[in-house]
């Protein structure tokens, strides 16, 4: 699991990916990623995940450790629990300095950073678009029951139920945030968040919202 592991990356990646070479997304539910990974302002590109039948995709699957200072390139398309950056970001998980350009496509916890959040997420931008078949759908992540602070999304945002500019659901806390993206579903559609037991204060929308 990369307990204690400290990652550089050094030079901007791209993985290659394509429908023959697709990526294995790092960490599962069983073995969360729980080390270090500093991208120092580089690019991970080519990144293409395409299996509707899987949870947890991403970059990576499930993470318990922090992932900063890094852009993801892409297209990604799972089940549940999906993500640009992450699938599953667990209670440990930290999210930060991040930018997702990659397209992601799922059912139900569909997020452009990662698809459920329960730990952090922190100074992040999603750029590309977000669409989910089902329920929590958001421009930052699907379903937040953690803490999302000065996140931004610009990607067009598109789902069923519970669909929001920042996160599509939150019982958790949502700071300082901006979405300009354009967000549209069926229920429960908002700029910031679709549906909302937890705290939203101090952000900003701009971005066309239709539902």
């Amino acid at each position: 699991d990369f307990t204690g592991v400290h990652f550089l990356i050094t030079v901007d990646i791209d993985l290659g990916g394509s429908a023959e070479h697709p990526w294995t997304p790092i960490g599962t539910a069983e073995h969360p990623f729980k080390g270090t990974l500093d991208g120092n302002g580089h690019t991970v590109s080519g990144l293409h995940i395409n299996d509707e039948t899987k949870d947890d995709q991403g970059l990576f699957g499930v993470n318990a450790g922090t992932i900063g200072n890094l852009t993801v390139a892409g297209s990604v398309t799972g089940k549940d629990n999906v993500g640009g950056i992450v699938g599953t970001n667990t209670a440990d998980g930290t999210i930060k300095d991040c930018t997702s350009s990659v397209t992601v496509t799922g059912t139900n916890n569909v997020g452009g950073i990662a698809g459920k959040n329960d730990g952090t997420i922190t100074g992040c931008t999603n750029n590309g678009s977000v669409t989910g078949t089902g329920n929590h759908v958001g421009g930052i992540t699907g379903n937040n029951t953690g803490t999302v602070n000065g996140s931004d999304n610009t990607g067009a945002v598109n789902g069923n139920d519970n669909v929001g500019g920042i996160t599509g659901s939150n019982t958790g806390t949502v700071t300082g945030s901006d979405n300009t993206g354009t967000v549209s579903g069926s229920n429960n559609v908002g700029g910031i968040t679709g549906n909302n037991t937890g705290t939203v204060e101090d952000n900003r929308n701009s971005g066309a919202v239709t539902g």
